[in-house]
């Protein structure tokens, strides 16, 4: 069986890494998986150490008349010597909701099934604007996101959460120390992650009287401007570091004590998971796998958006320290039993065969 990916964006970032994963476990089911991408960078070196780079294609703005009518052309030729070269494929798949409109536009040139990954919570307005509705199949990353798509028009349907391989697990931390001291704040700058939240929750326990950390190291991208307006909101004598994205993410969170994410809104949230596997306390909002990673009504969890509800769960941790390891233990059990990316390979070729031995008409 073959498949051809499309994925528009190189960066490392969750949908990117979470492809990589994908492929190698699809590789390892015989599956023959190649990627047209829309540019260079990190995934693209990627693919080419896994062999599924298909090529490097400018995507056009398939919504945009003046951008489809200037690259489409291009774009066609480079995806046909694509075809030429590793094809026919069996399945076109689209990465992300962005990457749908290309998998549509070739999925009916080569009346073949299309379908798209849904990695992010979308108005119904984009669900549409983006054809999804008209995919063979679209796949949810979370339950919120199956439940969302549910009461949409859709073919089929499936909740496939992205996953890890064994390797990626991590020993449990088993440093010891009273009460955590190096503190990572994962996410990015943007608001939906709630670094600010963060920020706003050290001012209400500074103002308790309680222990605040010597430092808050921010892991994920953020502008120079935003670094110092979020380095102002720290209480004293709070120092603020700000590490960037990680290239080895399992490796250097491991050099802290407690990670904290304090999301507005998660889809799914593969840094929580990761956190977890690589065998370190997490503290995080309640959203995206966060309820079922950590408990639903866990001490070591908060409501989204709400700094005091972060503030009370900070004034809990000299309590719930001691069962730390616990935690991770148990967190590390369920993602074995139902988020390895083996599973999720296995089930997606599940959803290939079936659209493949299907009666079906493009469009």
């Amino acid at each position: 069986m073959k498949v051809l990916f499309f994925q528009k964006r190189a960066n490392k970032a969750g949908a990117q890494v979470c492809l990589a994963k994908t492929l190698k476990a699809l590789k390892n089911l015989n599956i023959h998986a190649r990627v047209i991408i829309g540019e260079e960078g990190w995934l693209t070196q990627r693919l080419r150490d896994l062999e599924a780079l298909g090529g490097v294609a400018d995507f056009p703005a398939f919504r945009a008349p003046l951008s489809k009518l200037l690259k489409l052309g291009r774009f066609s030729r480079r995806v046909y010597e694509v075809l030429e070269k590793y094809g026919p494929f069996d399945i076109i798949h689209a990465n992300d909701i962005w990457d749908s409109l290309p998998a549509q536009w070739l999925g009916i040139r080569q009346n073949r099934p299309w379908l798209v990954h849904l990695r992010a919570q979308v108005t119904r307005a984009q669900y549409h604007n983006h054809h999804c509705n008209q995919a063979h199949a679209v796949i949810a990353v979370s339950p919120l996101i199956f439940g969302m798509v549910q009461k949409w028009n859709h073919r089929v349907l499936e909740y496939i959460p992205d996953g890890l391989s064994e390797e990626e697990f991590w020993p449990v931390m088993d440093r010891e120390c009273r009460a955590p001291e190096k503190i990572g704040v994962i996410g990015h700058g943007g608001e939906v992650k709630g670094w600010d939240v963060f920020a706003r929750a050290m001012q209400w326990v500074a103002a308790a009287g309680g222990a605040l950390p010597p430092r808050a190291v921010f892991i994920g991208e953020i502008e120079i401007k935003s670094q110092k307006e979020l380095a102002a909101q720290l209480p004293a004598p709070m120092e603020a570091i700000f590490a960037g994205r990680l290239d080895r993410f399992a490796e250097e969170v491991r050099a802290l004590d407690l990670i904290v994410a304090p999301s507005r809104q998660e889809s799914f949230g593969m840094a929580m998971v990761e956190t977890i596997a690589a065998g370190v306390p997490l503290m995080a909002s309640r959203t995206g796998i966060v309820p079922y990673l950590l408990g639903e009504n866990s001490p070591w969890t908060f409501s989204p958006g709400d700094p005091e509800s972060l503030a009370q769960a900070w004034g809990r941790l000299p309590e719930l320290w001691p069962d730390r390891k616990e935690l991770i233990r148990d967190g590390q059990e369920k993602l074995r039993r139902e988020f390895m990316v083996d599973q999720a390979a296995g089930k997606l070729v599940q959803v290939y065969s079936k659209l493949i031995t299907k009666d079906y008409t493009a469009r």
